[in-house]
């Protein structure tokens, strides 16, 4: 009953949330960053925000895993937030930063710059860089590996660092692991009408489809996709098991019940965490597929 209770109480906050959008976007900013913190995860460590680029938007928030953890020197995960690829702020995501880290791995959730500032390519440099910046600064450094993640919108972008060669720097190699939450793979942008503007600098349309650069060398890859999403639908995240299947990748499939696109990314809340069981799923997939450092 608390949980029901939780779930609704968040739900009219994200309601309440979304009718400021018209009238007052700075209020509907703050009362964001307000819920992310107040369905976050407990959590005692320093948010540090650090740039990875030149721009205004290349900036991240690094979240040092749980000190009780740090011994086992866990993969560090590389955090894209979605938003349509119109919207979106590194600070609305702090409970899955929190979660993450709490769970016992450093996490990292970069801004990027959104459309109409840029188009596909714009973002994707961006991506690259944060990559970049988390590979050179971060895994080289310790000797760790990188797991990329992401949820819709920023769950198409991880997965194109995950499976694209030339999205990610030359120097840097690829994730050890794809997570992806409710992303869009396999859809060809440059064809619906809500996206065509943001990929009109695709050549190709499969050049901005994951899917299509699925081989024998990508990286295990754990999806989850709930049976209510209306808003990206689940033949993505079928097509691209279908193609890791094809190449003999190991990978997951979950479909969640009686969930949405959005309650999927809020399984990293506090009061929605041990009921959804995304998390638990998370770290035993890490922990079948990905050594340790010692």
């Amino acid at each position: 009953m608390r949980i029901v209770i939780w779930f609704l109480v968040i739900l009219v906050a994200v309601i309440g949330v979304l009718a400021f959008v018209a009238l007052y976007p700075p209020a509907r900013d703050k009362a964001l960053v307000a819920m992310s913190h107040a369905a976050a995860y407990p959590y005692e460590e320093d948010v540090r925000e650090i740039s990875y680029g030149p721009l205004a938007r290349h900036r991240l928030d690094y979240y040092p895993a749980n000190p009780a953890e740090l011994d086992q020197k866990r993969p560090i995960i590389l955090f894209y937030y979605g938003g349509a690829w119109r919207a979106g702020e590194k600070a609305f995501y702090h409970f899955v930063g929190t979660r993450l880290a709490a769970a016992g791995y450093d996490v990292v959730i970069p801004d990027y710059r959104l459309f109409p500032e840029v188009q596909f390519e714009g973002f994707m440099e961006d991506a690259r860089l944060a990559y970049g910046w988390v590979s050179a600064e971060m895994a080289q450094a310790e000797g760790r590996e990188i797991i990329v993640m992401g949820h819709s919108a920023g769950a198409h972008i991880a997965a194109l660092m995950a499976y694209g060669a030339d999205y990610r720097p030359e120097e840097a190699s690829r994730p050890a692991a794809f997570v992806g939450l409710a992303g869009p793979y396999a859809f060809d942008p440059k064809d619906w009408p809500s996206t065509k503007e943001i990929f009109a600098d695709v050549p190709e349309a499969d050049l901005a489809r994951p899917v299509y650069f699925v081989d024998n060398q990508s990286p295990p890859s754990l999806m989850f996709h709930g049976d209510r999403d209306d808003v990206v639908k689940l033949w993505n995240q079928e097509e691209l098991a279908a193609a890791l299947a094809q190449h003999d990748v190991a990978h997951e499939s979950v479909i969640l019940p009686e969930t949405g696109h959005y309650k999927i990314l809020f399984s990293f809340s506090r009061p929605l965490s041990a009921e959804m069981g995304v998390m638990a799923k998370i770290d035993s997939f890490i922990e079948q597929y990905i050594s340790r450092v010692k």
